[in-house]
């Protein structure tokens, strides 16, 4: 038996830009979900956003037990602990000016 994680990042190209400041900044661009799988009993995963992307949000799912769902101190995506479980990470990531 072997495990695989992988992650999938999903783009959403068609999207406006969001929150653009009244000073002419870029604003939030770029929108993409990164969600990230094992597929054996891993009590640690992280979702990691796209290179030079800052984590919006994210969150954590699992049977029970999650102890921490929280973004990583650097901005560059999601972290989820459990108790001995199998735990997928997401991130909503984007272009941040």
């Amino acid at each position: 038996m072997f495990a695989v994680k992988f992650q999938l990042k999903v783009a959403c190209a068609h999207l406006p830009v969001l929150n653009k400041p009244a000073t002419g900044g870029a604003g939030i661009s770029g929108y993409e979900i990164i969600v990230s799988y094992f597929s054996e009993v891993n009590p640690f995963m992280t979702a990691l956003c796209s290179s030079g992307k800052k984590v919006l949000g994210g969150g954590c799912t699992g049977q029970a037990g999650i102890t921490k769902n929280l973004p990583l101190l650097n901005g560059s995506g999601w972290q989820c602990d459990a108790s001995n479980e199998i735990v997928d990470a997401y991130a909503i990531c984007a272009d941040v000016e």
